[in-house]
Formats: structure tokens, C-alpha cells, sequence
């Protein structure tokens, strides 16, 4: 899960006190290093793509439960706070992301493995958004759930194939939509 600055989660620290999950992992030690790609974009966030460097910091945090939970029982997990090093384009701000998570340790392996599965979080999002509205699944009704095993099954591919061209278009938004006639 992505934490928002907005929420001001706090840590519990070692001697009782709390601090802002922010500011504690500002003063972490740098665990690990990563280069990541941004893939270029067209329409209203049109961007170009680039690759970012970007630096890693993991600790295990004791975050205290929100004031409105009826249990407060506090929550272990590992945070890993992720800093773009290159420079960002002119007008854009730096990439910094705080991540949380129960899997893994404060290491640079799990640091780099939570950065990973935050990357692939597009990926899965418009693809399952491509499942509802290009395929309409959603609207599907069968009386026998065997029926609609098949129908997710030719669904699912589907939403694969215009998953892909949708990105190629986003990617390459001058390519021309017509086969060449050596293809």
C-alpha cells in the first residue's frame, strides 16, 4: 500500500514516543538502489518516458492504529520509503513514494521486491479495467457458473490483446494503425 502524507500516520518508536512515518524513514540509512522506466504517456498526462534511479530505504515500523479503531492494537510492517536520485524534467517533481507492507524484511532484497509489485500496480489495474469495459463482464449473466469460467476464460485473453494495443498506443502514439504490406 502506497501512504498518503495527507494521513499522518505515526511510529511508534523504541522508547514509547511517536513520530511521523515520514520523518522517520527520512533519517533511515540508504538500503538499496534501483533504476526504474517511466513509460512515455499520450493524451492529458502526456509525457515522455525516461528512466528514473531511484534510492531505497527499508525499516520495520511499529505504526500506531488510527484513533478512530475500536481495536488499537498497533501494526508491524516493513516500510520502504523510495527517492528518485536523477533529475527529474523540468516542472516535475521528484518520484517519492512511501510504501507499506507485511511481507518481507528491512533489507535490501525485500526493498527492492516491494518496489517491483508497486510497479506492476498499473499493469494490473488497466488490465482489470480493460476486463470491465472492454469485454463487459460486469453486464454478463449466466445461469450455470461453468458458463461463465468460459466466458472469463475468452475474456481474460481479450483483455489482453487490447490491454497491449492500448499500451502501444500510449507508447507509440505516431505509429500508424495500418499493417505494412510486408506483414
Amino acid at each position: 500500500v502506497r501512504s498518503n502524507r495527507a494521513r499522518r500516520r505515526k511510529v511508534i518508536l523504541e522508547d514509547g514516543s511517536c513520530v511521523k512515518i515520514h520523518d522517520h524513514m527520512r533519517n533511515q540509512q540508504v538500503t538499496a538502489h534501483k533504476t526504474i522506466r517511466i513509460q512515455a504517456c499520450g493524451g492529458k498526462r502526456k509525457r515522455k518516458g525516461r528512466k528514473v534511479r531511484l534510492a531505497l530505504k527499508a525499516a520495520m515500523v511499529t505504526l500506531q492504529a488510527p484513533l478512530s479503531e475500536k481495536d488499537r492494537t498497533p501494526i508491524k510492517m516493513l516500510a520502504v520509503s523510495v527517492d528518485e536520485k536523477t533529475m527529474p524534467p523540468p516542472g516535475k517533481k521528484p518520484l517519492h513514494w512511501l510504501l507499506l507492507t507485511t511481507e518481507g524484511k528491512a533489507d535490501a532484497a525485500s526493498a527492492i521486491q516491494t518496489v517491483r509489485w508497486y510497479e506492476l500496480r498499473w499493469l494490473i489495474k488497466t488490465w482489470f479495467s480493460v476486463l470491465k469495459n472492454a469485454t463487459s463482464i460486469t453486464t454478463r449473466r449466466f445461469d450455470h457458473a461453468d458458463n461463465l469460467r468460459k466466458a472469463l476464460v475468452f475474456d481474460a485473453v481479450t483483455a489482453c490483446h487490447v490491454h497491449d494495443l492500448q499500451a502501444l498506443a500510449r507508447s507509440q502514439p505516431d505509429l500508424s494503425a495500418k499493417r505494412s504490406a510486408a506483414s
